[in-house]
């Protein structure tokens, strides 16, 4: 509680009003340097957890067309086109803006082609997804593979969807719907689980 203390002085008949000075307690202080000290570790301490758990998880390279090539036996097998290429620390790749795959046969000629809106590879399947709009072209025998999303093995050189997916085959003598395809990457031998008709192409 506060005290005012009035003093009057006779001969001057002036009145001075004065207040006490009031010094806070010793405890008062230590504890409010121990409460500020412990605040600013605890900022500290959040400020560190906080920064341990921010990583980059985003691409380690990124490069604009580029032209990817394999090659067997000093021959060209395949060329892989992308506007966009984006790769991660754990060898995984993305092209957001679209693939193009050209395979080539033994004889150096472009047998077939492979194209989606966008596309993936994750190393350690050793496999590439194909995204959108994709379509799978025999240039030689006029084959072509229609469906959203497909599976590309290099090694075993294959093709497949996944069991539910929609897949549309049109050659020159048939056109065929249907789920749940394998195939060799130049769709010269194809099989699906589900087919859904079959529909003869007149000559």
């Amino acid at each position: 509680m506060k005290m005012c203390c009035l003093y009057v002085d006779k001969q001057k008949y002036k009145q001075h009003f004065f207040m006490p000075q009031c010094y806070p307690s010793p405890l008062l202080l230590v504890a409010m340097a121990i409460g500020l000290c412990l605040y600013s570790c605890k900022k500290k301490d959040e400020k560190a957890v906080n920064v341990k758990k921010v990583q980059y998880q985003g691409p380690m390279v990124e490069a604009k067309n580029t032209l990817t090539f394999y090659s067997d036996s000093a021959k060209l097998k395949i060329k892989l086109a992308a506007k966009l290429r984006l790769e991660y620390k754990n060898g995984d790749q993305d092209f957001p803006q679209g693939i193009v795959i050209d395979f080539y046969n033994r004889s150096g000629q472009n047998e077939s082609r492979l194209t989606a809106d966008k596309g993936k590879f994750i190393k350690e399947k050793r496999a590439y997804t194909a995204i959108g709009n994709v379509v799978v072209e025999n240039l030689l025998e006029q084959k072509k593979l229609l469906t959203e999303e497909l599976h590309w093995t290099p090694d075993n050189q294959t093709v497949y969807t996944e069991p539910d997916m929609l897949v549309h085959i049109i050659t020159p003598a048939e056109k065929l719907d249907g789920y749940g395809l394998k195939a060799k990457q130049d769709l010269s031998v194809y099989r699906l689980a589900r087919p859904q008709g079959i529909l003869s192409v007149q000559q």
